[in-house]
């Protein structure tokens, strides 16, 4: 959306039947009746959104009013006011100041959005629920206030497999007395005759003391 920015006349000009509005030294001063009630330097666009923001909540003027004094879209003017009732002062003044920042998720908003995620809601379906933008959603999660639930793929599973038979593999070649020989201590019993046989790993005899009591040298 193209970024329109306030026009500042000149001379004192009403923005309503209760506000007027001048710009002089690079100042802008808002006048209610007689009694100046705000003014900003004319780059501070932060604080001309607080303001108009605030004379729309007094009902001192309408935002189809601050909209055509200014040369502003009303869209942007009900943003604005939307920023002031919802977050206050700080959606004006926070770290970001609002300048195309996404929308801040905090509170139960963030833990309904942490609850969705870890079911594997997708972002845009989220953000149409909670009535947000998709890139707030991403922005939190680039900044660690979210946590995308991690999908497993068939491709990651065949890997974790493959890496377990490739440790098999190595484990086995470099058994003392060659491949497939890696239980070579009971092997080397039983080749030297002393008694019994190497039981299979599925056999319970495999599993309690070692060496077995039928290895023992009588």
């Amino acid at each position: 959306m193209q970024l329109f920015l306030p026009v500042f006349p000149k001379t004192t000009t009403p923005i309503s039947a209760c506000v007027d509005v001048f710009e002089h030294d690079n100042v802008v001063q808002y006048f209610a009746g007689a009694a100046p009630v705000y003014s900003h330097s004319v780059n501070d666009q932060p604080y001309f959104r607080f303001v108009v923001s605030n004379l729309v909540e007094r009902h001192l003027c309408t935002q189809t009013e601050v909209s055509r004094c200014f040369g502003v879209s009303t869209d942007s003017v009900s943003k604005w006011y939307k920023w002031l009732k919802n977050e206050g002062p700080s959606a004006f003044f926070g770290p970001d100041g609002r300048h195309g920042k996404a929308h801040k998720i905090t509170g139960e908003r963030l833990e309904r959005i942490q609850k969705k995620l870890d079911k594997g809601q997708s972002n845009n379906s989220i953000a149409k629920e909670e009535g947000i933008t998709e890139s707030a959603i991403r922005y939190a999660i680039s900044v660690g206030h979210l946590k995308k639930k991690a999908l497993v793929t068939e491709s990651a599973t065949s890997a974790t497999e493959a890496s377990t038979a490739n440790e098999r593999n190595e484990a086995d070649a470099s058994a003392p007395m060659g491949i497939a020989t890696t239980r070579y201590e009971e092997r080397s019993v039983t080749a030297l005759g002393m008694g019994g046989h190497a039981p299979a790993l599925g056999d319970p005899a495999a599993y309690g003391q070692w060496p077995p009591k039928q290895y023992h040298h009588q």
